[in-house]
């Protein structure tokens, strides 16, 4: 008689296993669709002020026997090279993050262990490699991931719980990660800011010097009404401008002079909006690393996962990029 009852029982059992399992697998599928987007973009913010970086020091460079500036200080240089390592490591610990997730979905989508335990492991070293960039006291070593080899009985409720355990291992990771980070928050900024100034500087300082061709400042602003930028045309219209008093009424200044000025005022403001937009990337970056951490954790406690806010920052960071490139002229 108790017999029929501890089967009805047991099958209850494993249909509410294989409903967790069914559900894990598309979630976990959708939170590493959503990490790797972040961390994408997240790279690519990186990329921009290590390519920042490079720029800075030639455009100081160049500018001290055209201006009379000194060189940089061998302080500076050494500074600015100590900067391009922090970005090196960050740059490596968002992509060993990219291939964390790509082999949680891989786990999601079929049985990757193997591919998900190299991708945390690495992971996991990268931020340590990072924070010892960063000059911080080593940290206590991180235990070596794995995940147990073989399914058996219950094979979907052992799936799903390899995949919690996956999630957790990469978020402790990006856990580290994001503290890094935050704490290094302002001083990334700053320096962003100072990189762009430099930048700045030299471009408005060659352009004074009649070194720097408008074409392409100018083209756009001509084409938004349907008139054609003749970068050929550009020399004789400078000759005739030279030929015409300045409306300024400067004594010796001529028209080339007053777009000399027009130019350089629309160089200071794209420096300015660059400026204001370094710091909106790193708080939107942070801001979707952390939105990130947080559905890891609704994942791991069998929650809905609202992935809403990652993919609000995600396409923040990716139009400020837009926006940062196109202050850049690129």
């Amino acid at each position: 008689m108790n017999r029929p009852v501890r089967v009805s029982v047991v099958l209850l059992s494993l249909a509410a296993l294989a409903g967790c399992t069914s559900t894990a697998r598309p979630r976990a599928g959708s939170l590493a669709s959503a990490g790797g987007a972040a961390t994408r973009v997240a790279a690519d913010s990186v990329r921009e002020a290590a390519a920042s970086v490079d720029r800075y020091v030639e455009a100081q460079l160049l500018l001290a026997p055209l201006t009379g500036r000194p060189d940089p200080a061998e302080e500076t240089l050494a500074t600015l090279r100590k900067v391009r390592s922090v970005l090196a490591a960050r740059g490596d610990a968002m992509s060993e993050l990219g291939a964390a997730y790509a082999g949680l979905d891989a786990l999601a989508a079929f049985d990757a262990a193997d591919q998900v335990e190299r991708g945390v492991n690495d992971l996991a070293g990268a931020v340590s490699a990072y924070r010892e960039a960063l000059g911080r006291p080593a940290a206590a070593p991180v235990p070596a991931f794995g995940l147990s080899k073989g399914l058996g009985a219950f094979a979907g409720a052992r799936h799903a719980a390899r995949l919690k355990k996956a999630s957790a291992a990469i978020r402790e990771s990006l856990e580290r990660f994001v503290a890094l980070l935050r704490t290094e928050r302002e001083v990334h900024a700053s320096l962003r800011r100072a990189l762009v100034e430099g930048q700045g500087t030299a471009a408005r300082a060659f352009a004074a010097l009649g070194l720097a061709r408008p074409g392409t400042l100018l083209a756009p602003h001509a084409a938004a009404f349907g008139l054609a930028w003749d970068e050929k045309e550009y020399d004789g219209a400078l000759a005739l401008l030279r030929k015409e008093p300045s409306i300024t009424g400067r004594p010796g200044a001529n028209r080339e002079d007053d777009l000399r000025a027009a130019l350089d005022r629309v160089l200071e403001h794209r420096v300015a909006r660059r400026v204001d937009l370094e710091g909106a990337l790193v708080d939107e970056t942070l801001a979707g690393l952390e939105a990130l951490v947080l559905a890891h954790r609704s994942f791991e406690a069998k929650q809905e996962t609202d992935l809403a806010a990652v993919h609000g920052h995600v396409a923040a960071v990716r139009a400020l990029l837009d926006e940062y490139r196109a202050a850049a002229g690129k």
